[in-house]
């Protein structure tokens, strides 16, 4: 049960993740707030009742098979191709700005190509197969992305967010502890998820999403912690002379 919590909350929390990168384009804070609240509550609720009621009807999971059984052959290869262009060009505009972030020397419109490019070849050899592996691994290295943006929020500086500190404030290229953190948390995520998928080493609440996301919650709040006493001592150290 504790998989298939995992399973089922790991796509919507990727969804949750990458949503500040369009939603940063709202008039306001509350447009943003409110669009994505109702947007996941009807419309991914509205959506996946329907997904249940037909699948339940015509006994098929392939949603392609449903709609041409039930007479709606190239409309519903039409609807499919719109609905994945639109949740695509989302996916593609995330990965090309966090991309950028990083080689913030490479063209934006480039690392766009590559991408996309990257998601195709992965299409192409039916990445589809081996879904379940797949949504185990967004368990693992999504879940503490989440953690850390929430304990950076609540527990620690929430101006980080703001856009004026981001422009006035001269940022390092990488926060180390925080990669630090992603990375012990995505492996306990890993550690925590049964195997053959997952390593299944230990147990903590039996819901590998939620080990993962915690690690990088309280991870992220201690390391920073240590780091600004760290630097404040340091910083004490230090003469005016010097």
């Amino acid at each position: 049960m504790g998989l298939a919590i995992s399973l089922v909350a790991s796509s919507f929390l990727v969804g949750t993740v990458i949503t500040p990168d369009v939603a940063r384009w709202a008039k306001t804070p509350r447009d943003a707030v409110l669009s994505s609240f109702f947007g996941f509550l009807f419309g991914t609720s509205l959506m996946l009742l329907i997904v249940i009621l037909l699948t339940n009807a015509t006994s098929s999971s392939n949603i392609l098979h449903i709609f041409v059984s039930m007479g709606f052959g190239i409309s519903a290869i039409i609807v499919l191709i719109l609905a994945q262009w639109t949740t695509n060009h989302n996916n593609l505009y995330s990965a090309a700005l966090g991309f950028s972030v990083i080689f913030s020397r490479v063209p934006k419109y480039v690392l766009t190509i590559i991408a996309g490019l990257i998601g195709t070849v992965l299409a192409y050899l039916d990445i589809f197969n081996h879904f379940i592996t797949f949504l185990i691994y967004l368990t693992a290295f999504i879940a503490p992305i989440g953690g850390i943006y929430l304990a950076e929020f609540f527990l620690l500086n929430r101006s980080r967010f703001q856009l004026v500190f981001i422009r006035e404030e001269h940022l390092p290229g990488f926060y180390w502890h925080a990669v630090l953190v992603w990375g012990i948390a995505a492996f306990i995520g890993l550690a925590t998820s049964p195997a053959p998928n997952g390593l299944g080493w230990f147990n903590l609440t039996t819901i590998p999403l939620l080990d993962s996301f915690l690690a990088g919650f309280l991870l992220q709040w201690v390391l920073s912690k240590i780091r600004e006493k760290v630097t404040a001592g340091a910083s004490s150290t230090v003469t005016p002379g010097e």
